[in-house]
């Protein structure tokens, strides 16, 4: 239950109280609910604003379907970036125990045994485990 701080300040001052310690008083609850507004203004961090970038990847270079990943980066980041990110993210976690025990040679491997919080470190999400295939296709609908 919150309180109004004028409720506060009306009461202590009908009170029998000394005016020196209701002044005291009020100065304490003033700083303490200023405090307390401090402490929620850098809890409530405004979530960060993402873009989606999607990742192909295929050994045959004349190949028409392709397996992708679909990621999230903030969104003031050029999706160029996603690359040294990925490649980060990558050294990171073979630089862990997990990472060391369990090889991880290619963006498939990379997505499924990579936990999120490697990627996360880097600003990076990963929204797909398993490849999502990409085929190209004609745009004219005739």
């Amino acid at each position: 239950m919150k309180v109004d701080l004028e409720v506060v300040k009306r009461i202590l001052r009908h009170s029998d109280l000394e005016s020196g310690v209701v002044s005291e008083l009020l100065d304490e609850i003033q700083s303490a609910a200023e405090d307390k507004a401090d402490e929620g203004d850098t809890a409530k961090q405004k979530p960060i604003k993402k873009q989606f970038v999607v990742i192909g990847s295929s050994s045959d270079e004349g190949m028409a379907a392709k397996a992708c990943w679909v990621f999230q980066i903030p969104a003031d980041e050029a999706p160029q970036s996603i690359q040294d990110k990925l490649m980060e993210s990558l050294k990171s976690f073979r630089l862990s125990k997990s990472g060391r025990r369990y090889a991880v040679n290619n963006l498939s491997e990379a997505c499924n045994r990579i936990p999120a919080k490697v990627f996360k470190e880097q600003r990076l999400w990963c929204k797909s485990k398993e490849p999502i295939w990409f085929i190209q296709m004609d745009p004219e609908l005739d």
